[in-house]
Parts: structure tokens; C-alpha cells; sequence
């Protein structure tokens, strides 16, 4: 949606990338805003609710996996040390290349070795557990690893998705087209199973108090455990879907590799906060206030303007479900715009 004014010029980005939106959903950048709901519901993207990417380095910093995997205070210490390294790496990277193509792969390159650096320092052991867990998180995702040669739109979806389900499998190019199209088609299924009602109105003003309230209440706890019960069925149905697509072999060994199941609600749990407050956050952000929000109030005036002559352009991603846009949290921002 593109808005024009005189001395303004706001393009939104509607871009169309799976493996952009696949890493929002990990690090837990999306939230669905208020103003793009039909009705104000809250929409999950835990682990084990809806299918997620799980990327190595951020498994291996959770409390829950690094006790699955019976992590030494050495392989913590070792582990830090690498991640430590590669965020200089990157830092100096971005120092040293201004063409963004060229620091996109010298970044993705320093990924894929910073993750060859972890795997190493763990036993084969905890090699296989990890990516079992990976696999159990990631669910119908998993069949989406793009295969040699294809174009990844500026992502490289290897760097979380592990192994290669495909070649690992044996899988025709017919089969992954298949499974590809089922899982699109079923994500979107999942994750509006995954979305339940608010009974607040954001019209109303509701308060963080409201909203614990609300939160800490019976309504809220049972629509939750009901989406997450409705989202996990619409999972399985979709697997089951990719599974027909399997042979028998295929899919004795896609069972055999995804191990013994694994706690995926242990991946959730922030260890500086419960559960209640993490769910308050959420609500709070659905609502459209709460951590961040936009100042109404302030004063957009600029007294000398930089530009009179001509305006650059200011581009605006909301094609990922973002909280942040033109009309809600950057609206002093994009009202700045037009004086700036």
C-alpha cells in the first residue's frame, strides 16, 4: 500500500519471501496487528504449535536443549567463544563491505562456519540429538530446504535447516514439488488454528492490569491450550499429508531420523520470564500497546528542513505480519517524513 503526499513519498514493501518470514517467526519478530484482524485474537508461533525455524546457534544457547544434549561447562564455554567470534566477524564485516550482495554472502559464509564450529565441538552423540530436536521443531518446514542451484531470495535457508530431508530421503523432484505445495498450502492452515479471540476490545483502553487479568484467567488459558491442541492436529494432518507422498522406506527412515520425541514447550520458556508475563507481553503488543508503542504526542516539526528540492524514498516492510508500520508504531516516524 503505497502513500503519497506532496512532500512525501512512503513505499511499502510488499516482499514475498519464505525464508525471511521463516527467520521472523524464530527470533519471534511477528505479531499480527490489531488493525489486519478481523476480530482481536492472539496469534501463537511457539515451538511445537506452529512449525518453526530452529537454527543451531540459537538452539544451543536454551537451558532445555544444552540439558537434552547433557552440554560439559566446557562445550558451554566453547560454544560462547564461537558465537562471540562470529558477531566480530559480522561487525567487521559490515565495516568493511558496503555492497550489501557481497556482505549478504560474506555474512551467510560466516554463519555456515561459525554452525561447522559448533556442530564440531559436540560429540556425535549430541550431534544426532540436536538435529532430531531441530527436525521436531521445524516439522513440515523441513521439506522446504531449497535444493543446489536454486534461488533463495537473499536467504539462505541452510543455515537452519538440517539435513537435507531430500537427498537424505532419496526424494524424486516430483515428491519435493509435492511437499513443498502441501506444506505451503498447510502452514497457513496451522497457524490460523493457532490464533484464538481476545474477549477485549482495544477501543476499550484495557490497562496491563486488564490484561493480566485477563491473562492469569480461565477463558484465556483454555482458548490457548485449545489453539495450541487445534494447531498441533492441523500439523499432524499436514505431515500426514507429506508422508503419503513418502514411500514406505521414505518413511520408516523420515521416522527413524526425527528420534524419540522431544518437549518442544521447553523451548519457550524465557528464563528471566514465566509464562504468564510472556503471555502479557504478547497480548499487551496484540492490543496495540505494551512494550513499544508510538508517542502520538510528539512534535514532528523540523525547523530547516534537509530536503526542499527533492525527497528520497523511504521503504516500509509490513509484508511480514510487522507491528512496526507507517500507521501504528512508525506513524511519528513517517508523519517526520514529510518536514524532514
Amino acid at each position: 500500500m503505497a502513500r503519497t503526499t506532496i512532500r512525501r513519498t512512503i513505499r511499502v514493501i510488499r516482499a514475498s519471501s519464505i525464508g525471511v518470514a521463516a527467520l521472523a517467526l524464530s527470533l519471534g519478530w511477528v505479531q499480527t496487528p490489531v488493525s489486519a484482524q478481523e476480530a482481536t485474537t492472539v496469534q501463537m508461533y511457539d515451538f511445537g504449535v506452529v512449525p518453526r525455524p530452529a537454527l543451531t546457534q540459537v538452539l544451543l544457547r536454551l537451558p532445555a536443549v544444552q540439558k537434552e544434549l547433557n552440554i560439559t561447562a566446557d562445550q558451554k564455554k566453547d560454544q560462547a567463544e564461537i558465537q562471540e567470534r562470529r558477531s566480530e566477524r559480522i561487525q567487521q564485516a559490515r565495516k568493511e563491505i558496503k555492497d550489501r550482495t557481497k556482505f549478504v554472502a560474506a555474512r551467510d559464509a560466516i554463519f555456515n562456519e561459525s554452525t561447522a564450529a559448533q556442530m564440531a565441538k559436540l560429540k556425535p552423540e549430541q550431534r544426532e540429538r540436536l538435529v532430531q530436536i531441530q527436525l521436531q521443531g521445524q516439522g513440515p518446514l523441513a521439506f522446504t530446504l531449497r535444493e543446489p542451484g536454486e534461488s533463495s531470495n537473499g536467504f539462505d535457508s541452510s543455515d537452519f535447516v538440517a539435513p537435507r530431508l531430500s537427498e537424505h530421503l532419496k526424494m524424486s523432484a516430483d515428491q519435493v514439488k509435492r511437499a513443498r505445495t502441501i506444506v505451503e498450502e498447510g502452514t497457513a492452515q496451522i497457524e490460523k488454528a493457532a490464533a484464538f479471540r481476545l474477549p477485549l476490545d482495544p477501543k476499550d483502553k484495557p490497562t496491563m492490569e486488564t490484561v493480566r487479568t485477563l491473562v492469569e484467567g480461565t477463558e484465556f488459558r483454555e482458548g490457548k491450550e485449545n489453539a495450541r491442541r487445534a494447531a498441533r492436529e492441523a500439523w499432524n494432518a499436514v505431515i500426514g499429508r507429506i508422508e503419503a507422498v513418502l514411500n514406505d522406506e521414505q518413511r520408516a527412515n523420515y521416522r527413524k531420523i526425527l528420534g524419540k520425541p522431544f518437549d518442544l514447550t521447553k523451548l519457550n520458556v524465557d528464563q528471566a520470564e514465566s509464562e504468564t508475563d510472556m503471555d502479557v507481553q504478547l497480548v499487551a503488543r496484540t492490543l496495540g500497546f505494551g512494550g513499544q508503542r508510538a508517542d502520538p504526542g510528539f512534535n514532528v516539526t523540523v525547523a530547516r528542513p534537509t530536503f526542499t528540492s527533492w525527497r528520497p524514498t523511504v521503504a516500509i516492510d509490513e509484508a511480514h505480519n510487522n507491528f512496526h508500520t507507517a500507521d501504528g508504531r512508525y506513524k511519528p516516524f513517517a508523519d517526520l517524513l514529510i518536514v524532514a
